[in-house]
């Protein structure tokens, strides 16, 4: 929703289950069961620090994330780092010509 913007949040909690989505157009129903949860995808609910509390974060929007612990300084470091660029390439536009 923002590119270039990085949203320091807190996770308040995580969802288990999510809906598979909306039925195909027709009478036959051959997507039916459970959808399988893409690798490295959860839906969490966020709650914004104290800077981006009036923030607007849809449901459903997608994006970047990491969880940081009390443990783990020097990869919480690195990981910082990777966001933050991942962000600003967002916005570039690479042409192939």
């Amino acid at each position: 929703m923002y590119p270039g913007r990085v949203v320091k949040c807190k996770v308040d909690s995580i969802m288990w289950a999510t809906a598979q989505g909306q039925l195909p157009i027709g009478t036959m129903n051959v997507t039916g069961g459970v959808a399988p949860v893409p690798p490295n995808c959860l839906a969490v609910r966020l709650l914004p620090d104290a800077r981006d509390k009036d923030i607007f974060l849809a449901a459903g929007a997608h994006g970047a994330g990491a969880v940081f612990t009390d443990s783990g300084h020097a990869i919480h470091i690195l990981r910082k780092v990777l966001l933050r660029v991942a962000a600003k390439l967002d916005w570039l536009i690479l042409k192939l010509h």
